[in-house]
């Protein structure tokens, strides 16, 4: 629930941010893959980071057609399912907004299979900075997944030993930054 302390970062904005991002590279066909929002598990990242992507986009008055919003199960083999539709659109995107790095694997493949080249015909982001998207080149949001983990570890044990938790003293991870690399253009 909203009642439970969180070592993370604000989807919403982080969302936003990977958009913005795209626009300022000139991108204006901006498609958005994620999970469905009702998640397993109560999770509600995907939605979170679909509302930055809609604030960002009408911020800057740019329309998203709804064939450009693509949701389903998790994984690389259904985020591939996804793409291969948007790149059989009448007028595809030019760019992809991943809601993670996984996500954005099987969208980069779609690409590939479809003829397409990365990023002179397509832009792919992804969300997340995981250690793959290092070695195969792709441009992210990196979202301190490891410090967020040490940081979460140190404060559940904290809370452990403590007689009367301070629930509201909850650490804080560096904001949200797009690391550039070879998907973006």
């Amino acid at each position: 629930t909203d009642d439970w302390p969180l070592v993370g970062g604000d989807n919403v904005a982080g969302g936003a941010l990977a958009t913005r991002y795209l626009l300022a590279l000139g991108h204006r066909r901006i498609a958005y893959v994620g999970d469905t929002f009702a998640a397993p598990h109560g999770f509600s990242t995907s939605e979170a980071r679909y509302r930055g992507f809609a604030q960002a986009l009408r911020e800057a008055d740019v329309a998203v057609p709804p064939e450009y919003v693509r949701l389903g199960t998790h994984g690389r083999e259904p985020a591939y399912n996804m793409a291969a539709a948007l790149f059989d659109l009448p007028q595809p995107p030019t760019a992809i907004f991943c809601m993670s790095d996984v996500q954005a694997l099987g969208c980069l493949a779609a690409a590939r299979d479809a003829g397409l080249r990365v990023p002179e015909d397509v832009s792919v982001l992804g969300f997340d900075d995981v250690e793959l998207s290092r070695l195969v080149g792709l441009s992210t949001v990196r979202q301190h997944l490891e410090l967020g983990g040490y940081l979460a570890t140190r404060y559940l044990l904290s809370l452990l030993d403590a007689d009367t938790p301070p629930l509201d003293d909850v650490p804080a991870l560096p904001p949200f930054e797009v690391v550039e690399r070879q998907t973006t253009r």
